[in-house]
């Protein structure tokens, strides 16, 4: 903790001789790739050209001269963490990214997202199709859900989604993890097998495995006939994507 607090010292005294250096960090250098990170997944090499110019305008600005005084994974920490907050690229790209992959769990207006649902998604769920042959802003989202899907979480409302069908209880759906669905249980709902008490599968008739079987006993909700079922966003009290969440 000495280290870190001298070295901290250190950047601070480093600091003093250019004011207001890491706000122009943060407010410009890395906001002028901001546009293209939201469609884009740059590439590795552009990631780090781009962290790399950051650090010299803090340690070295146009002298071309000075020491990194401070561990870049250090300056890079938040502020309540006790670093700078200056953010890296690659983790800025996801996080605005994010929002392209928050707009396709949503019912949107954009033509965009019609686009690329009708031609990707083919109206199944963003969890289900995972191909990621398609254009450039497709491979990008389809990228950044794989790095942000655990923030991600199926929220039951009233309960009338599919059980078998929807990956409400894992990020696949039970219809995949079986060799085949009964036909009595074709037409089962959430709302059939779960209960503000737990779950209910005394009326599932297809064979699930001990853990799935054990999951949905342990699942609890309390149904409202007028919510529906919803994606959410775990990192938000409103349960709204938003790239500053994603990047903390």
């Amino acid at each position: 903790m000495d280290k870190v607090s001298n070295k901290l010292a250190s950047l601070k005294g480093r600091l003093l001789n250019k004011p207001g250096c890491v706000t122009l960090t943060n407010s410009v250098l890395t906001a002028i790739p901001a546009y293209s990170m939201q469609t884009q997944w740059l590439p590795r090499y552009v990631c780090d050209h781009l962290d790399k110019t950051v650090r010299s305008f803090i340690w070295k600005g146009s002298t071309n001269k000075g020491m990194h005084m401070v561990g870049w994974e250090k300056i890079t920490k938040s502020k309540k963490n006790g670093g700078l907050g200056v953010r890296t690229a690659r983790k800025q790209n996801i996080a605005l990214l994010g929002k392209l992959v928050w707009d396709m769990f949503k019912p949107s207006n954009h033509l965009w997202s019609q686009i690329l649902s009708a031609r990707y998604l083919q109206g199944s769920n963003i969890f289900l199709t995972r191909n990621s042959k398609g254009s450039p802003i497709w491979n990008a989202i389809v990228k950044t859900l794989k790095v942000l899907e655990d923030g991600f979480h199926f929220k039951i409302g009233n309960g009338t989604s599919s059980m078998w069908y929807e990956p409400w209880l894992l990020k696949d759906p039970l219809c995949h993890l079986v060799p085949f669905v009964q036909i009595q249980d074709i037409d089962l709902q959430i709302r059939d097998i779960i209960t503000r008490d737990g779950g209910n599968l005394q009326n599932v008739y297809t064979m699930l495995s001990q853990d799935v079987r054990s999951k949905i006993l342990e699942t609890t909700s309390h149904l409202v006939d007028d919510v529906t079922d919803n994606w959410i966003w775990n990192n938000c009290t409103s349960g709204a994507y938003s790239a500053k969440s994603a990047y903390s």
